[in-house]
């Protein structure tokens, strides 16, 4: 990998941190922080031939103090490459809660700037929250919807589509809905927020299909694929106990 991050002295130290954020069909989109500048950015990089670009600073990374991101329920980002379009490009998004709505800023490597916009919520704000890593399917980005589904942001339309709970998934959740990580997420503050990766479930593709897997302190594993996605039918396909 090159030297991503500048030197901060003559005996070589990096000035600053890196971390893996999220990959999309061979692209990685990198965090970096910089210990001098006090700032923050995305950087995408090609591991095929050591190539790299280090976009403009997020909008959610030079807000005002007032609307600081510690007063938010959820910060997620998500990273789509489509190298199949005629003109391969990439997009990153990221999604917070805003005050009743959703806001999308939405970055593409065609008009190289950071797009803003906002969606009406279907719930309050205060009952949901997004969580986990991005996964690209079908020209959309999807991230897992607390209690139970998952939520997609299509990239051409720009538009938010919310798919129903997963079949029989709403057992695994506690009295007031919430799973496990949710719960440790909500009622640790301004440190969950930095930290929205639920661990008890996953979100991925296989096969041509989304698949939803969900592990409980039950030792059960179970696993649903998205057999229809515009109608949102989901069919379980495995399940394991450790009796």
């Amino acid at each position: 990998m090159p030297m991503l991050l500048p030197q901060d002295d003559s005996y070589g130290t990096r000035g600053g941190n890196l971390a893996p954020s999220n990959s999309s069909n061979g692209l990685i989109l990198l965090y970096a922080s910089y210990f001098r500048k006090g700032s923050s950015s995305f950087i995408v990089y090609d591991p095929s031939n050591a190539d790299y670009i280090t976009l403009p600073i997020a909008p959610s990374l030079v807000e005002k103090p007032d609307t600081s991101l510690r007063i938010k329920g959820f910060l997620v980002y998500g990273f789509a490459f489509d190298p199949y379009s005629i003109n391969p490009n990439f997009t990153v998004a990221e999604l917070t809660d805003d005050g009743g709505s959703i806001r999308v800023n939405n970055y593409s490597s065609i008009s190289k700037t950071w797009t803003p916009g906002t969606y009406p919520a279907n719930e309050h704000m205060d009952s949901f929250m997004l969580s986990g890593p991005s996964v690209f399917f079908t020209d959309a980005l999807h991230w897992l919807l607390e209690p139970s589904g998952v939520i997609a942001y299509t990239i051409r339309n720009k538009k938010l589509h919310e798919f129903t709970s997963v079949p029989g998934d709403l057992a695994c959740v506690d009295n007031e809905g919430y799973c496990n990580c949710a719960r440790k997420m909500m009622d640790s503050g301004g440190d969950g927020y930095f930290q929205c990766k639920c661990t008890c479930r996953y979100l991925g593709e296989s096969m041509d299909h989304l698949i939803y897997v969900r592990a409980t302190g039950n030792a059960e594993f179970s696993v649903w694929t998205l057999d229809d996605y515009y109608r949102s039918i989901w069919s379980p396909r495995h399940c394991i106990v450790n009796l």
